[in-house]
């Protein structure tokens, strides 16, 4: 499960969708970015949407397919 903090910020990108506003996650290294993002790929496709991941490495890719999110590389 997520921590009161990340589902804060999960409901915040959420919330934020419909003002069609850019989102994005930063931290640091085991602060839970992969879990939040995950969690957000989960939501998104319980609705009906085909959300698009985009990394900026491959390193990054390959984190959020062992989360079980196909990433854009």
């Amino acid at each position: 499960g997520l921590t009161e903090e990340q589902c804060g910020v999960l409901y915040a990108i959420l919330s934020g969708l419909c003002t069609k506003q850019i989102q994005s996650v930063g931290g640091l290294a085991g602060t839970g970015k992969s879990t939040v993002l995950h969690a957000l790929y989960e939501e998104l496709q319980a609705g009906g949407y085909r959300p698009l991941v985009c990394t900026p490495t491959g390193k990054a890719a390959d984190v959020m397919a062992q989360k079980g999110v196909r990433a854009a590389r």
